[in-house]
Order: C-alpha cells, then sequence, then structure tokens
C-alpha cells in the first residue's frame, strides 16, 4: 500500500491499496491519535482525497472507528462545522464503489460523515464487537438511567454498570443492523473476504 499525506491530521489514516487484485483507496480512522477523532484538518484530509478517488472512480474502503468530533472553541473557529459538512456532502455526491467497515466506536454524526449508510455507502459492514451508537454509552447511561444511578447507595459502581447496561443493550452491532445502518455483522477474520467480494459486487 501507498499511505498518503502520513504526517497531515494523523488521527485518520489515508492510502492506496490492492485488495484481491483490484486498486482501492482505504480511509481509516486511527484511534492511537486522541482517540481517532474527526477534526477540521481531518475531514478536510478526507475529502480531498475523496475528490480525486471520485475524479479516477476509485472504490472506497473505510475503516470506521471513531468517538465522534473534536470539541474545542479553536475547531470551531477554524471552520469544523464547514469541513464536516463538506465531508457528508463529498461521500453523498460521489459515485464510486464505497464500502464501509466499522471496526470499533462509531458514535453520533461521526458516523454519518464516515461513509455511513444515510450518505450513500454501498454497503455497511460491523465486526461483531463494535460500538455504534447515537451518543457515548457514558452519556447515554446518564441520559436513560440517571434516577436509577442517584439513587443507587453507591453512584459511581451503578453508572459503570448501567454503562455496561447501555452498552448490551443499545449500542451493539445488533441493534445497528435492526435499524438499517448496518448490512451485516462479521468477524474480524472475514473483512478481507468480505471486501473483495463487496468490490466484485458492485465494481
Amino acid at each position: 500500500y501507498i499511505e498518503l499525506f502520513p504526517d497531515y491530521a494523523r488521527s485518520v489514516s489515508t492510502c492506496f491499496a490492492k485488495i484481491g487484485n483490484k486498486s482501492v483507496c482505504i480511509i481509516a480512522n486511527q484511534p492511537s491519535e486522541n482517540n481517532g477523532v474527526l477534526d477540521t484538518n481531518a475531514c478536510s484530509k478526507i475529502s480531498s482525497v475523496l475528490a480525486f478517488c471520485d475524479k479516477f472512480n476509485m472504490p472506497v474502503v473505510t475503516l470506521t472507528n471513531t468517538c465522534g468530533f473534536a470539541v474545542s472553541v479553536d475547531e470551531e473557529n477554524n471552520g469544523l462545522s464547514s469541513a464536516a459538512a463538506l465531508l457528508a456532502a463529498s461521500f453523498a455526491n460521489s459515485e464510486m464503489t464505497k464500502i464501509n467497515i466499522i471496526t470499533g466506536k462509531a458514535y453520533g454524526s461521526a458516523y454519518i460523515v464516515m461513509n455511513g449508510k444515510n450518505t450513500g455507502a454501498d454497503i455497511v459492514y460491523a465486526w461483531d464487537k463494535a460500538d455504534i451508537s447515537v451518543i457515548t454509552p457514558e452519556a447515554g447511561a446518564l441520559l436513560v438511567y440517571n434516577n436509577e444511578i442517584k439513587s443507587s447507595a453507591n453512584p459511581n459502581d451503578a453508572r459503570k454498570e448501567y454503562i455496561q447496561k447501555y452498552r448490551d443493550e443499545f449500542s451493539t452491532p445488533y441493534q445497528a443492523a435492526y435499524k438499517g445502518l448496518v448490512d451485516d455483522i462479521i468477524s474480524p477474520a472475514e473483512t478481507r473476504a468480505r471486501i473483495i467480494s463487496a468490490l466484485y459486487l458492485f465494481g
């Protein structure tokens, strides 16, 4: 594979690669860099790569693992909202084959702009241990189970228990599949074969 812009917006990795004898572009969140959050530069980096791929009809494979957008005054002043909107439009308006693999966290609107079904992905797979939710499990637990946590004898332990309960009930890939956000749930070992079959199906 050939990595693109390795030293720019390192919370996202982009590269050209060969999979199943087909040339593809891979766009992946990098959770080891600031939890893979999408900041202004990351959104701009992905949008630029997508424009190139669309021009040459190169299939795009996204590996989604992000806990959301960067949250800071500096990012807002730098134009994060506009960059995020451009990223969503770039996925939605591009016509090449788009395959998404949710490998870890996929929270809120960050899931949508990372090649979600709502922005035109041809097919979305999720690893069986993926964590998919409209908000983080920590915030979801407080929203759904706040009364139970506050009334418990040990709120700190109760909070941990209800965070896990929220994960089990609301943020599993099976819930996402039930809602039509995921086409199939796969094991990590199946990933390469599924990508290849999707490339031949949609390419």
